[in-house]
């Protein structure tokens, strides 16, 4: 991967290049939250950094002003659990930690039992060479069903995050995690529905558990990795996402939260995001590719504002195409596509004001990822379209 840099790390929580205080020139390196404070490692124990190169690659953007960075511990010999959350009083059901969890996964060891040989002349291989066009079709009455499975579906999975609950976290510090784990997917080629999936993983942990500060990209790293998995054809390998993480975790400890993080959402995984819908909707209404570009970036944008929190991904991904709508010449939201939805305008005047809101701000803002990806000639530079100051009447 060109465009990432790393810095080698030397025992004793010493990198290359730093003076005493665990700076490089003075500077700290990574992903920069606010105020988050450096802690002293236990004896014993690495203290690296999720460390970028100034000048490229992924957090270069975070390097430039010299703010501090997610502290990560590292078990030198791989074998001593990482304290990854801290129990929480919960009036139903009690908290449990994590660490709870009984998971022995070690490594050098296989994960499973061998799946069955699955050769030329399997039952598995038993797809034509080549598909009619009409195989990928959908039947328009099932369109219709799917979409309304997944409206039913999504009360299930709505996002609630109460900051009050992660005494160590704050929503600044999502927004950097965010906006880091898009950099990688853009890095690797990854699908949009694989970031809105990670998203959705880890915001329903974070519903679940407290996860303590110096291992929130641990569980982003392996909520990545479910999620690539689920939706790549071709995900990144074990090894690429301890390199994405500057070696910050070995391959053992992405493991082990992969299979805890699995157990905790009782392997259900599949769950309607934002994305999901845009894409569904788009699909129904085939308009331009301005505007089917601006919907993704809205879509996209969504993830990065807990100020949605609670809204049903149906009503943000129908803000975010009728808003795409507004700012690129058709009706925001024709009564065809009310009728198809059951979402009323009415009710996304709200979610579309604070997308207009996040638009306007997203080049100014410290979290650009999104805003450079879409500024790009491939997705029509809709991140560069002109918008209103203010959201117009609607009525």
């Amino acid at each position: 991967m060109s465009h990432i840099s790393r810095q080698s790390t030397v025992l004793q929580g010493v990198e290359k290049g730093r003076n005493g205080r665990g700076q490089a020139n003075g500077k700290p390196l990574g992903l920069r939250p606010s105020n988050i404070p450096t802690i002293a490692a236990p004896k014993g124990l690495l203290h690296p950094r999720i460390t970028r190169s100034s000048t490229t690659g992924i957090g270069a953007k975070y390097a430039k002003k010299g703010g501090s960075t997610f502290d990560v511990f590292i078990d030198e010999n791989g074998d001593s659990e990482l304290n990854v959350v801290k129990q929480l009083e919960r009036i139903q059901p009690p908290r449990v930690p994590l660490s709870s969890i009984d998971v022995d996964i070690r490594e050098g060891e296989p994960s499973g039992a061998a799946s069955p040989s699955m050769g030329e002349g399997s039952e598995y291989f038993t797809v034509p060479d080549i598909m009619p066009v009409t195989a990928y079709d959908t039947p328009a009455e099932m369109v219709h069903d799917m979409f309304e499975y997944m409206r039913m579906r999504e009360t299930a999975f709505l996002v609630r995050l109460r900051w009050d609950k992660q005494p160590e976290l704050n929503d600044n510090m999502r927004r950097v995690l965010i906006d880091w784990l898009h950099d990688v997917m853009v890095e690797y080629d990854m699908e949009s529905e694989t970031l809105h999936l990670t998203a959705s993983l880890i915001d329903r942990l974070l519903m679940m558990c407290s996860v303590s500060r110096p291992n929130v990209q641990l569980v982003g790293t392996a909520a990545l990795m479910i999620a690539s998995k689920y939706e790549q054809i071709h995900p990144p390998e074990l090894k690429e996402f301890v390199y994405v993480t500057d070696d910050s975790y070995s391959e053992n400890q992405i493991l082990r939260m992969e299979s805890k993080m699995l157990n905790y959402l009782r392997f259900d995984i599949s769950v309607p995001t934002v994305e999901w819908f845009v894409s569904h909707m788009l699909n129904v209404t085939k308009p331009s590719r301005k505007t089917e570009w601006l919907a993704h970036y809205l879509g996209d944008l969504s993830l990065l504002l807990t100020s949605l929190n609670g809204l049903r991904p149906s009503v943000i991904a129908s803000a975010s195409l009728a808003l795409s709508n507004l700012m690129t010449g058709p009706a925001a939201w024709t009564e065809e596509m009310e009728k198809m939805t059951g979402i009323p305008l009415t009710q996304l005047e709200k979610p579309m004001a604070i997308l207009l809101n996040a638009f306007n701000a997203a080049s100014q803002s410290e979290q650009r990822s999104m805003f450079e990806k879409y500024s790009r000639s491939r997705y029509e530079e809709v991140a560069l379209l002109a918008s209103p100051s203010v959201l117009p009447p609607l009525h």
